[in-house]
Formats: C-alpha cells, structure tokens, sequence
C-alpha cells in the first residue's frame, strides 16, 4: 500500500518532474544543455533498478527535483544580471585520481589559500542568486539549510563520515556541479544504475562542462576573480572533455595503489548506497568500482598523451602525507604561486584540525567485496607498474 501510495505523490516521471520544477522556479527556461534524455534514463533507472527503499525514494526525487530548480533559478540569474554570462574563468585548477588517494585532502589544503578559491558545499546546493548578490540573513539561511540537509546525511549513513567527511563550509566535489546537467558520477555513487551507468559511459561530456563554467561565472559574479581550485575523481574518465572546455587548466593527479584504494572505494558505495535502497550486493559493487576505475584510468592515460607535461602535476598519496611541505612547495611551484611563511602555516594548522581518523576508523574487508590482491593487481597490472608498486 505505501509504494502505491508513494509513486503516486513521487513519481519518476520526467514531464511530471519538470513540470514540478517549473512550478516551484516560476521559470520555464532550463538552458543549456538539454537534459531530457539523461534525465529520462536517470529515472527509469530509479525505478527499475535501484530497489529503494521509502525513505530513497523521496530523496531521490527531491535530490533531483532540486537541481532542477536550481536549473530554472541559474537560467533566470543570467537573464536578470547578464554579466554573469562575461566572469573569466581564468587557469582553474582541476584535482584528480582515484578516489581515496588523497584529492579531498589536496584539495582542502588548496582551498585554505586566500589566493584560490573553491566552491563550498551550500553554494553548490543553493547557487541561486549569485552569493554576491544576497543579503548576509539570505546566505545565513541557505547555510543553515544546507547544514539541516546534511544532518540528514548522517542519520541516514552514520558510517559515511568516516570515510568521506562532508560539511556545508567545506569545499564541494564538481560532480554535484554537473549533476545538474543530469550527466554525473554523483548518481552512481549513491545509487546502483546499471542503465544510467550504461548511459553515462557512452555521453559527450562537452555539454556538462560548458554548464560546469557557467556554474563557477554564476559563484564568481560580484566577488574577485581568484583562481579556482576544483576536484573529483570522476574528472579521470572524462578529461578530453575537461580540456575541451578548460584548454588552459591545470589538472592535479593523485596516485596510490589500487590494491588499497578499490577496496576502501567498495566500501564507501555500499555504506551510501544502504542508506536508500534494499539488498545492496557487495560482490556486485566491488566489480563495479574496480571495473569503472580501471577504464577511467586508462582512458585518463590516453589523454594525457596527447596534451603537454606541464599540463599535468602528479602527486603520490605517500609523499602527500609523509612530507606535505615537500610536495606542496613542488605543487605551488608548478602552479606558479609562490610559496610564503604563511602558507606553510596554513598547512600545518589544516593537516592539525583535519587528522587522519577525525570522524572515526573507516573499517572494510577487501573479501566482502569479491576482490583479492591478485584481482586488482592484473586488472590494475599497467599503471601499478608504471608507479613501482609491483
């Protein structure tokens, strides 16, 4: 009786769904580009395969409905103040790898630095109107709206900030920028899609990266123009995309062996994903990330041939964390900023209040997931090689 009753008030519809929006926006005009086939795999997906649970099921929807409204909201900012359209989105730098070699912490360590910035989590969550356009109460208010909705993220997953920390000040992964475009790892993270993973695989992600841009001009407008520091992971599989629309980016690799970080991944999926959906199985989500991760990276490998070295800084999770002055002053270097007694001061008071276990031990079994040593180690046999972890 509850699922009858559910898909009648939360359908995944997609006229039903844009016709909502268009109602709660008070716009009609979604832009560029358009969504409606990825939004139409998108929720087939949801109620085909995700088996969610009530509770996922009106989170997804409300999940999407919200970025189609922010949609509508970004399209009406950019005729209301049509500046917006001329912010320069000049040199940003773009941090990436696998997932769990250390992006998050390269990127808060980055962000810290008042000559960069990086887009915050309730900014992306509520990027309507542009923040230098707001009163200080209407900001106040989508900070505290944004911190009510992650409260719910940890209720829902206790265990995730363990492995992921999430706050509404922190700085905010690009995946939830092109979620927008319904074109986004963001989905598969949190649910199982196999249709829309499908889909997203064989997408041109040139239309979700000229959103992205427009998504940075709409934060930037109003405020200084100071270079932007991005990342995700998903950034690996898409980077002739990227560099189409950004050909004077700088892109930040971090490096760690699969053996330790596919693993650690697996875990991250199913604690998200039982937080909305029944019978996650675990054999299922190892296979996945291992086999999505090493495709990434090869295609990641492919792009990089083509483009100039100084295009690309490498950075090993080891030296990261073992000898972050070292790397970081490397890492400024290359960036062309220049390395102050301030700077190593700010890294040392982040890496102080952002220890290694701050919200607790990210405990997983490499087996639960169906993966073993050996596995990883074929499957992942060329770039290991290529690092010297074999």
């Amino acid at each position: 009786m509850l699922d009858v009753l559910l898909h009648k008030i939360v359908p995944f519809h997609a006229d039903k769904l844009l016709a909502k929006a268009r109602r709660k926006a008070g716009s009609d005009d979604f832009g560029e580009p358009d969504l409606q086939a990825s939004l139409t795999v998108l929720l087939s997906a949801f109620e085909q395969q995700a088996n969610l649970t009530a509770i996922g099921r009106v989170v997804a929807f409300n999940d999407v409905l919200a970025l189609l409204v922010n949609r509508l909201r970004l399209q009406a900012d950019r005729q209301r103040w049509p500046d917006i359209d001329a912010e320069a989105i000049v040199k940003p730098i773009f941090i990436t790898g696998l997932p769990r070699t250390g992006t998050t912490l390269l990127h808060g360590l980055l962000a810290a630095d008042p000559r960069l910035r990086a887009p915050l989590t309730w900014e992306v969550m509520s990027p309507s109107p542009p923040p230098a356009t707001a009163s200080s109460k209407q900001l106040q208010r989508r900070q505290r709206r944004a911190r009510t909705n992650l409260r719910w993220l940890d209720r829902l997953a206790p265990g995730f900030q363990a492995i992921h920390e999430v706050g509404a000040d922190l700085p905010q992964e690009c995946i939830a920028i092109t979620a927008h475009t319904m074109l986004s790892l963001r989905f598969l993270v949190t649910y199982g899609l196999p249709d829309y993973a499908e889909h997203l695989a064989a997408a041109d992600m040139r239309p979700a990266y000229r959103w992205h841009r427009n998504f940075l001009q709409q934060l930037q407008f109003g405020n200084a123009a100071l270079r932007w520091v991005l990342k995700a992971p998903g950034h690996l599989a898409d980077l002739d995309a990227l560099l189409a629309e950004y050909p004077d980016a700088v892109v930040i690799q971090t490096h760690r062996d699969p053996l330790k970080t596919i693993p650690s991944l697996a875990s991250l999926r199913l604690n998200m994903r039982s937080a909305f959906a029944r019978d996650q199985d675990p054999i299922q989500i190892g296979a996945e990330v291992s086999d999505y991760w090493s495709t990434a990276l090869q295609r990641s490998q492919q792009v990089r041939s083509s483009y100039p070295a100084e295009t690309f800084i490498d950075v090993c999770y080891d030296d990261l964390t073992s000898s972050p002055a070292a790397t970081l002053t490397r890492v400024y270097c290359q960036l062309g900023l220049d390395v102050q007694v301030a700077d190593v001061d700010r890294w040392q008071a982040y890496l102080q209040h952002n220890p290694q276990g701050k919200h607790g031990v990210h405990s997983y079994r490499s087996e639960d997931f169906g993966l073993s040593a050996s596995g990883l180690a074929e499957q992942f046999r060329d770039y290991r090689q290529a690092h010297g972890w074999t």
